[in-house]
């Protein structure tokens, strides 16, 4: 970390903590949402049969429903909502037909380096 940072940090009174990487207890809400993002961006893909190569785009997607759904540690409100103090507005959003996906444990069970990979299939 710069010295120019650690003054901004402290300036602004912040505390800086570090964490053991690769150690998820320390860092539980984080990997939850990571998580959480992961599935929503893997399922958008597959229902819309997009190429894997095209998994950012499913991400940024996941991320922006996630901003706007109301969550119940922020008491009901939607992340936009607390970070705007305005009620978003959803007539963008649009729901289409959704396909059910049964988890199959035969599609790279152990395989942990490609988060992306399909982990379900069609019934």
């Amino acid at each position: 970390m710069t010295l120019e940072l650690q003054s901004f940090l402290c300036e602004q009174e912040i505390v800086h903590e570090t964490s053991t990487p690769h150690v998820h207890q320390q860092n539980g809400r984080a990997e939850w949402l990571n998580q959480t993002l992961l599935e929503k961006a893997q399922s958008m893909q597959l229902e819309a049969c997009l190429p894997d190569s095209w998994w950012e785009f499913a991400f940024a997607t996941a991320t922006h429903v996630y901003n706007y759904t109301s969550i119940k540690h922020l008491k009901w409100k939607t992340p936009q909502e607390i970070f705007t103090s305005e009620k978003p507005k959803i007539s963008h959003l649009h729901c289409h037909a959704m396909q059910m996906f049964r988890i199959s444990d035969d599609l790279h069970p152990n395989n942990q380096n490609n988060q992306l990979e399909r982990r379900a299939r069609l019934p």
